[in-house]
């Protein structure tokens, strides 16, 4: 429960600051320059499946990716904006917070990402046990946390980019 009251949150504030999650990224910026990107398709959703027990860590960790795909299925299109307008304009920003929150998703977002990758492996090598559960955990928590450092970089960016 606590999971979805955090991931409903994340989406409030999200769209909270001026979008819904598929038009986030692709927000255009009112005046001053504009990024120029293209939003990447969203991940495709398995089907949930009904666990046959606590332990059923197969169906656990499962259930666990969709989570997982659904909070990176609203960050990658704030990714994909950042890091294009870094790509074309982070040389002529000189506000140095806004680079250090850059840099600080970009560890975030790395290190989600490789937690992620090795969970998928073992998934895939079908070693379901209570570990591969709780760090498909730590990859949502982590990802989640990623999501709203993205979104406050992305208004920190936009906001420079009216500037320019």
């Amino acid at each position: 429960m606590k999971k979805i009251f955090a991931l409903s949150v994340m989406l409030a504030f999200i769209l909270g600051c001026g979008g819904s999650e598929s038009d986030q990224a692709d927000q255009q910026i009112a005046a001053g320059a504009q990024v120029n990107h293209q939003a990447p398709e969203p991940l495709q959703l398995p089907e949930a499946k009904v666990p046959e027990s606590n332990e059923d860590w197969e169906s656990l960790v499962h259930n666990k990716e969709i989570e997982v795909i659904q909070v990176l299925n609203i960050i990658n299109p704030v990714a994909v904006y950042l890091t294009e307008g870094f790509k074309q304009y982070g040389e002529q920003i000189k506000n140095e917070t806004l680079h250090e929150e850059w840099d600080d998703t970009v560890v975030q977002l790395t290190q989600s990402q490789t937690l992620y990758e090795d969970c998928k492996k073992r998934k895939e090598a079908k070693k379901f046990d209570k570990q591969l559960f709780l760090d498909m955990e730590n990859t949502w928590q982590l990802l989640v946390k990623t999501g709203v450092a993205g979104v406050r970089t992305k208004q920190m960016l936009d906001a420079e980019l009216v500037k320019l």
